[in-house]
């Protein structure tokens, strides 16, 4: 799903859907839902209730857990065309960015940590593909993420909010 900081935004629109929980904690900043939406049995969490607290407090011990896994690999800011195999990989000027029908792929077994030290953009019909477990992603990102790509797969943690955009 989905966990802000600071807001959780969906798209306008037709809306997007979200495989999983959305909240925001502290404040409970939720927008766009409806039209966007959460597949059953998930929920969108529009208080700041006791699920949203305890994720909160998960999500940053998990966001000060994956920043002290360290820097790993520096890429490219821009992730088009790259093929990766787990590891901790970090970005050279501290932003992400996947351009505009670009595409990344994750391949194989094993964790993979993205450190981002500002923002995530995945931009519009943009992929996130590969053989990986999504369960196994994880997106450490220290500003704002926003989404708007077709597929993309992993658990972002970003430290202000995430912005899910149309037909993501």
């Amino acid at each position: 799903g989905a966990l802000g900081n600071s807001g959780v935004t969906g798209s306008t629109g037709a809306g997007t859907v979200v495989n999983g929980d959305v909240g925001s904690s502290p404040p409970p900043s939720i927008s766009n839902f409806p039209p966007s939406s959460v597949t059953p049995p998930f929920v969108v969490h529009l208080a700041n209730d006791a699920t949203v607290q305890q994720a909160h407090t998960d999500a940053l011990a998990a966001y000060n857990f994956l920043a002290a896994q360290g820097p790993g690999t520096v890429l490219a800011a821009q992730l088009n065309g790259a093929v990766l195999t787990s590891g901790v990989y970090s970005f050279a000027g501290g932003a992400a960015d996947l351009a505009a029908l670009g595409t990344l792929t994750l391949n194989g077994p094993g964790i993979f940590v993205f450190q981002v030290d500002s923002a995530l953009t995945a931009n519009v019909g943009s992929n996130v593909i590969g053989t990986a477990d999504p369960c196994n992603i994880y997106w450490r990102v220290g500003t704002s993420a926003t989404l708007n790509g077709v597929n993309f797969r992993g658990n972002v943690i970003a430290d202000a909010s995430i912005t899910v955009g149309s037909g993501s």
